[in-house]
């Protein structure tokens, strides 16, 4: 299991540089497939993001695609965000933890699923069709 662990690792690392949201990928995985209880998987899934965040960074930063001027107010509201829910994990039950990150979960896939389906109808009315003679 420790070699599809480490495939299942490099393909959501993969997905992460790319934007895809893979923490969540992985806390799915962890809770899902591996039996970690959340709050565990939440912070396995922590170091994760920590790593893959600075290789991330490095990378952009190189190709300047991050304005030195964003820099720090990203850095800060990060860190206020990591110590209000690192004392929200803190404080709730594991159960309702694992409800409510199910429910998120649900509500991105749906607003992502109407989004898409929503361009989708737009893309199609604007295509001129062609009269046929």
């Amino acid at each position: 299991m420790f070699i599809f662990d480490l495939f299942v690792a490099f393909a959501v690392a993969c997905l992460s540089g790319m934007g895809i949201g893979g923490g969540g990928l992985l806390v799915i995985w962890f809770i899902l497939v591996r039996n970690i209880p959340p709050h565990a998987a939440q912070g396995l899934n922590l170091g994760f993001f920590i790593v893959s965040a600075l290789c991330a960074y490095t990378h952009h930063r190189k190709k300047q695609r991050i304005p030195q001027s964003y820099l720090y107010t990203i850095i800060f509201s990060a860190a206020a965000g990591v110590f209000l829910g690192c004392n929200l994990a803190a404080q709730s039950n594991p159960a309702h933890a694992k409800q409510s990150f199910g429910w998120f979960l649900i509500l991105c896939g749906t607003a992502n699923l109407t989004r898409a389906v929503l361009q989708y109808v737009k893309n199609r009315r604007s295509r001129v069709i062609p009269k046929q003679v």
